[in-house]
């Protein structure tokens, strides 16, 4: 089946974070239109195929991640730009409860994360890189920290850095894995775009490269997302930004090129099986194809 153009979010943004809970789709934050990071959150149902406004986050912020855990969505570091111009990274932690509609705060994280990447294995989240905090406008060699929520416990614990620092790098669990693809660095002005992949082995809490899943070109902003098959999408290579999709083929150890996005698009949110109604994958905003942030909502059903 080919993409399908889904009704579109009441917001442009990139650089949002999204995450699937209670048969709907949560988007927060983020990059708008204007300078400012977005504190505001929509909901998406795709019974009905509408978006409504939600509670925004307490703090506003771009470069997020969010992930979902034990009915209750977890919204991620991230940064912001202040009025003079000075941007601020955050360590924030802030948890939203869909049943009663309240955000509340949660335990900072150990470090800062702004266009890092999290995901989750087997009900323990782990947020690894982003943004160096001392980055400069020509300067940002990328963050290599890395840390899990025990939920037990409640608390974040250190874990070993990622071999290679980098920011905008798509993050997914598979296969008793967190794996980190692509992304950049940037020195002297110019950025160095990444094709490899690290894995973290959750069992033997250790980083290996993971030449499964080195991405077909090297990019950042690239989405990722995992059904039976981990799925790749978009992204940006510093001559444009991209449409392509692929499906990993794990016997085969290739990627397989399937049909592209119907415009390109980096920095968007990814999710599939939301309420476990469909297979399809989602693509939230992001930037197109000018660098500007979008509003469109694209779906694709596995």
């Amino acid at each position: 089946m080919p993409w399908k153009i889904k009704p579109s979010m009441r917001q442009s943004r990139s650089h949002a974070a999204a995450a699937a809970q209670g048969n709907r789709i949560y988007v927060m934050g983020g990059i708008g239109e204007a300078a400012p990071p977005l504190a505001s959150v929509e909901i998406y149902d795709p019974k009905t195929g509408q978006w409504t406004e939600g509670p925004p986050l307490p703090t506003p912020r771009s470069h997020i991640a969010a992930v979902a855990l034990q009915e209750r969505i977890f919204a991620l570091g991230g940064k912001s730009q202040k009025p003079d111009g000075s941007v601020e990274f955050s360590k924030a932690v802030e948890i939203f409860n869909p049943s009663t509609q309240n955000w509340e705060r949660g335990p900072d994280l150990l470090f800062f994360h702004a266009d890092g990447g999290a995901a989750i294995w087997r009900g323990i989240i782990y947020v690894v890189g982003g943004e160096h905090p001392e980055a400069t406008a020509g300067d940002n060699l990328g963050s290599a920290s890395a840390e899990r929520w025990d939920p037990l416990r409640k608390k974040w614990f250190e874990i070993p850095s990622l071999p290679t620092p980098r920011f905008g790098f798509a993050t997914v669990g598979f296969n008793n894995r967190i794996i980190a693809m692509g992304g950049r660095t940037r020195q002297g002005g110019k950025d160095v775009f990444f094709e490899t992949a690290e894995a973290f082995e959750t069992a033997q809490k250790a980083w290996e490269p993971y030449s499964l899943t080195q991405l077909p070109t090297p990019a950042a902003g690239v989405g990722a997302c995992s059904m039976a098959n981990l799925f790749v999408l978009g992204g940006e290579d510093g001559r444009g930004v991209l449409n392509q999709v692929y499906s990993v083929d794990q016997l085969q150890r290739r990627w397989i090129k399937m049909d592209p996005l119907p415009e390109p698009r980096a920095y968007a949110s990814v999710l599939t099986n939301v309420a476990h109604l469909d297979n399809s994958i989602y693509v939230l905003g992001g930037r197109g194809a000018n660098g500007i942030p979008v509003s469109t909502v694209f779906a694709f059903n596995t």
